[in-house]
């Protein structure tokens, strides 16, 4: 398979201006992004009896690339000229998959599983900006092998155990090189080697003690080693208890209840280990070698009521408390991923699923979610109290469809709606404000055979602002300089499409 995206995120024409703290204007410029996707891929299933048992086989292969521009033509002060980045970055990764499922006698199942995972990126960004040309390259290889069994005992009727373990090993090799008119700029971790063994025992349990509930508990342990060659190499250890315990109760034939109490253990990113710097924004990341898996402890409470036919309505309420949450912090001067020791998540989701016969659409079903954050983090610069990097205080999406089998057609109106996220680093603030998309397709099925479908995305020309606050120096000590707006109208698209099936 084969498909071109030009769908990025800012991808358009817009303004660059910077105006400094008393409101004078600095810079003025139209600015330009291109971001283009391409991308191939292959997969392969085979499924067979084997063993005794079902085994599946899979393979797969990809091939991306990613070409960005970013152009800003200075019309205050013209001196500046043409500032101009581009980047291009290329992917190819591939993975050999097995798993086997075998009885072992009336009441008892293995479950074998097997993956190995490679993949390599390379990605260059060069940039020409007041007559000072940078070049930056970064390469990285890496890789995942797992292995995974899992027995499924059936005691009886209302009760079923799991258990079982799995053994992983990852690998990163990763290289990175900054250049400023040619000469090489020194960052730190910028050779990074990073190998982690982890293992993990799990066993749960499955009591359903009456027809309306059903309860479940299990713990997982995880013990796992990285080690890493670099100019900061380091090697850490860690072993964590990952107890779980939920709940399901149907209080009524329509309504349920469910509750979780979790302990959650998140994977680190190896690509955080390496330094990188991103040359549209100037902004240079030092990689950290002392990053540890985020942990928290979940509570989740959730209410689904079914009415009408096929209606479904639900409120997820949902609070973590984080340990070592991972996100932006000093390192040697510079922005880095890193641990900051406590912070906290509260998160509600609304979801509604309505059929539209009783209000007229016969076909008709209108389905949205909602989902509103508030976290709370320490600032590691201010020390103060901030929002953690990247959450979207809220977002949304909202699609209303029509199917109308005498026309043998289906129509769809689906809504994105604007959101906010905002990153912390040092001496900046970088917010990303997106406005609302709306999205027409229109699928029509002539014959049993033949699909057409038409689509129309982002109608309204959606705007995706990115907003700079610019300290001179530390956030903590010193005051805003200067904002700097760069301003998008991401431009629609139209696809057709056609399908037969043989």
């Amino acid at each position: 398979m084969r498909y071109t995206n030009k769908d990025g995120g800012e991808q358009g024409w817009g303004v660059l201006r910077l105006t400094g703290a008393d409101g004078a204007q600095r810079e003025d410029a139209a600015a330009y992004k291109r971001d283009l996707d391409q991308t191939m891929e292959a997969r392969l299933g085979y499924n067979a009896p084997a063993l005794g048992g079902l085994l599946r086989l899979n393979a797969a292969l990809d091939r991306s690339t990613t070409d960005k521009t970013e152009q800003y033509d200075y019309r205050f002060p013209a001196s500046l000229g043409i500032a101009t980045t581009l980047e291009d970055t290329k992917r190819i990764g591939g993975e050999l998959g097995a798993d086997l499922v075998r009885p072992l006698g009336r009441d008892l199942q293995l479950k074998l599983v097997a993956l190995q995972a490679l993949r390599t990126q390379t990605y260059r960004a060069q940039s020409d900006f007041g007559g000072a040309q940078r070049d930056f390259i970064q390469k990285r290889t890496t890789g995942e092998t797992v292995l995974r069994g899992t027995l499924l005992f059936t005691a009886s009727r209302g009760l079923t155990i799991e258990g079982g373990a799995e053994a992983t090993l990852n690998f990163l090799d990763g290289n990175t090189q900054l250049a400023l008119d040619g000469a090489n700029v020194t960052l730190p971790n910028a050779d990074v080697r990073v190998r982690e063994r982890r293992g993990e025992a799990f066993a749960s349990a499955n009591w359903q003690p009456s027809a309306g509930l059903v309860l479940e508990a299990g713990l997982r342990v995880e013990a796992s080693s990285i080690l890493q060659r670099g100019p900061d190499g380091l090697q850490a250890s860690f072993l964590f208890p990952k107890p779980r315990l939920t709940a399901a109760w149907s209080a009524t034939p329509r309504l349920q209840l469910r509750g979780r109490l979790e302990r959650e253990v998140g994977q680190l990113n190896f690509p955080d280990f390496v330094a990188t710097a991103n040359l549209n924004t100037g902004i240079v990341s030092a990689g950290n070698a002392r990053l540890q898996p985020e942990r928290r402890w979940v509570v989740e409470i959730v209410a689904e009521q079914r009415f009408w036919s096929s209606g479904v309505a639900s409120l997820t309420a949902r609070h973590a408390q984080l340990t070592q949450l991972v996100d932006i912090v000093p390192v040697n001067g510079l922005n880095a991923p890193g641990n900051i020791p406590r912070g906290r998540r509260t998160t509600v989701i609304g979801e509604l699923t309505l059929p539209l016969a009783r209000l007229g659409m016969r076909g008709g079903q209108f389905k949205g979610r909602a989902q509103w954050i508030a976290s709370e983090v320490l600032d590691p610069t201010t020390l103060t109290p901030r929002l953690i990097s990247r959450d979207r205080p809220f977002t949304g999406t909202f699609t209303l469809t029509n199917d109308m089998p005498k026309l043998r057609s289906t129509w769809t109106v689906a809504v994105t709606s604007g959101s906010r996220e905002a990153s912390f680093f040092i001496n900046e603030i970088q917010t990303i404000n997106r406005a609302a998309v709306v999205d027409l397709s229109w699928e029509w099925r002539p014959t049993p055979a033949w699909t057409l479908f038409a689509q129309a995305t982002n109608i309204t020309n959606f705007r995706r602002d990115r907003v700079r606050e610019f300290y001179p120096g530390l956030r903590s000590t010193t005051q805003l300089d200067a904002v700097q707006l760069f301003g998008v109208d991401v431009p629609g698209a139209v696809f057709l499409r056609a399908r037969r099936a043989f």
